[in-house]
């Protein structure tokens, strides 16, 4: 990759887009786990209980904070992540191959070809605008798939792994120490390495797609 300033404004534009992402989610991962801390805080800082049952009340509460963290709080804001990352994902793909519709004069668009975003993008880049991403490495389209299926289990099911369209591939996902699990009651959970891990995948595909059509 040629250094920054010898990049066109598309490139780092995009480059640095996916980097505010990354960004986002750190920031927003300590804002959780320290507003959590606070809170187990003041609940720890009660006065001395004065008797079995204010000390079991104690405890009931520091549990129940607990569990509303990670079992519905952390969820919930990793699965916004997701949807945030799958929309800028095909948002930005599209974009990239509108410029290079436009750069080559390629008279079909990608929006008039089959499949999700995904293909599309794939099928336009090296079928009609010339573009070598067939030999990029297949685990980042890979990649790219296992997020749409996280997403569409968020987005269609809440979560519910045996109410997606995906749930054979998304049980084996989880089998996988990927990153994503499913809970005691069947909900599909993902980690913060697991964000993180499609964040870089993201930057490092737009890094070949930059390169492969000369604008860095």
């Amino acid at each position: 990759m040629k250094d920054p300033l010898d990049m066109q404004p598309r490139a780092i534009d995009a480059l640095c887009a996916i980097g505010s992402l990354g960004k986002y989610l750190s920031v927003t991962e300590a804002q959780m786990e320290e507003v959590w801390h606070i809170e187990r805080h003041t609940l720890e800082s009660r006065p001395p209980a004065r008797d079995g049952e204010e000390h079991e009340q104690r405890w009931h509460d520091l549990n129940h904070l607990d569990d509303l963290y990670e079992a519905e709080l952390y969820p919930v804001m990793r699965y916004s992540f997701i949807v945030l990352l799958h929309i800028f994902t095909e948002t930005r793909l599209r974009s990239f191959c509108l410029d290079i519709q436009s750069e080559r004069h390629v008279p079909v668009g990608v929006a008039e070809l089959k499949g999700s975003a995904i293909d599309q993008t794939r099928t336009f880049l090296t079928k009609l605008a010339g573009v070598g991403v067939q030999d990029f490495p297949e685990k980042e389209w890979e990649n790219l798939r296992t997020l749409q299926k996280v997403r569409d289990c968020v987005v269609h099911a809440y979560g519910r792994v045996k109410d997606s369209r995906d749930e054979t591939f998304l049980r084996q996902l989880a089998s996988n120490a990927s990153g994503v699990s499913i809970d005691q009651q069947g909900r599909l959970q993902v980690d913060k390495g697991f964000c993180e891990r499609q964040v870089a995948n993201l930057h490092s595909l737009f890094e070949r797609l930059v390169e492969a059509v000369g604008w860095a």
